[in-house]
């Protein structure tokens, strides 16, 4: 009797991780986050899908100019080429180029609540405002942007997109 047995199919790893489009990269972002995407692309193996986003979106929650924006986006995808990133290797696009970010982030507003959102820190941090301050203080109502206060949900659709693994990821954005 002969026993066939098949090796099962190695499962697709993702990588995703994105750059915010906001000047020219510094060494802060070059050692912080663009030096491991290379290392990360030069090591990964045919299994591995790696996506490299430029944030737009994320970096629209704050007031900008349009022109201005639209350079940085340029900027930023020629540094990221620079680097080393190779598209033959790596998927490097921006991230409102693809509908399912606001639609999945739509759909998780659906169901998040305001005193939760509330709670999160990016809106306070971006706004150079304490920790301990309520969605109710006049300076809060007067400065803050709906898309500053529901960032967290548009972090949880980029997560949920692309299903990578978490373990690079900041858990307290997904709570």
């Amino acid at each position: 009797m002969q026993r066939h047995t098949s090796a099962a199919p190695k499962q697709r790893q993702v990588i995703f991780s994105g750059i915010q489009p906001t000047g020219i990269p510094h060494l802060g972002n070059y050692f912080g986050a663009l030096e491991q995407w290379v290392k990360i692309q030069n090591s990964a193996t045919s299994t591995t899908d790696l996506l490299f986003s430029i944030v737009d979106l994320h970096a629209m929650t704050l007031p900008y100019d349009r022109a201005q924006f639209r350079l940085w986006r340029r900027q930023t995808l020629a540094a990221l080429l620079a680097v080393g990133l190779d598209p033959k290797r790596s998927t490097i696009f921006f991230q409102s180029a693809v509908p399912a970010h606001t639609e999945l982030m739509w759909i998780l507003s659906c169901t998040a609540s305001v005193g939760y959102l509330s709670r999160m820190t990016q809106w306070k941090s971006k706004l150079a405002m304490s920790d301990n301050i309520a969605l109710s203080d006049p300076d809060a109502k007067a400065k803050l942007k709906l898309g500053l206060f529901s960032y967290p949900v548009l972090q949880s659709a980029d997560i949920l997109v692309y299903r990578y693994a978490l373990r690079q990821f900041r858990l307290h954005r997904l709570e």
